[in-house]
């Protein structure tokens, strides 16, 4: 259970001496490529998804999404990010206190995320799973997804995209 200071119970009584500090108002963040790519490095997801879809002749649809998802209080800052690349939209997530910044449009994930990320990739694990990204969006771009090779190739790339990535690694590690 969590206090008006932001404290659970148990971490004031542990720390009865800590000095009780302001929260600091958000600023008003700059938004650049490099800033960009490491704020994605840390708060940024790459996913790919498939579902069953009667629609599509071959059963299924694949949806291509970056997100970010961040505590409501920044949201002039999530705004920010979708003034910056021009696309995609920002959401607050219902009976949460948090909101997400999406791009699920394959032009704008084409013509406008991919250019930025290209030139200022995310660092550490988070550049795997762009470079897994990037293979389902060619995937999609050129049709391959309304295939059944193209299909595999997407159930193979949602194997190891994010966490999956960290139990592939660790079932590796094991053998």
């Amino acid at each position: 259970m969590m206090n008006g200071n932001g404290l659970s119970d148990k971490l004031k009584a542990t720390f009865p001496d800590a000095p009780l500090v302001a929260r600091c108002k958000p600023i008003n963040q700059e938004i650049n490529p490099d800033w960009l790519a490491g704020f994605v490095t840390a708060e940024g997801c790459f996913s790919v998804y498939l579902k069953k879809s009667p629609k599509s002749k071959i059963g299924y649809s694949v949806t291509l999404r970056f997100s970010i998802s961040q505590h409501s209080r920044d949201s002039a800052l999530m705004q920010s990010i979708v003034k910056y690349l021009d696309c995609g939209q920002y959401r607050a997530v219902a009976n949460k206190s948090k909101g997400e910044f999406i791009i699920e449009s394959i032009k704008d994930i084409d013509a406008k995320l991919i250019p930025v990320f290209n030139n200022h990739p995310p660092r550490g694990v988070k550049v795997n799973d762009y470079r897994s990204f990037l293979k389902a969006v060619e995937i999609v771009r050129s049709k391959g997804h309304l295939t059944e090779s193209g299909l595999v190739e997407i159930r193979d790339i949602i194997s190891v995209i994010n966490s999956n990535r960290k139990l592939v690694c660790d079932h590796f590690e094991q053998k």
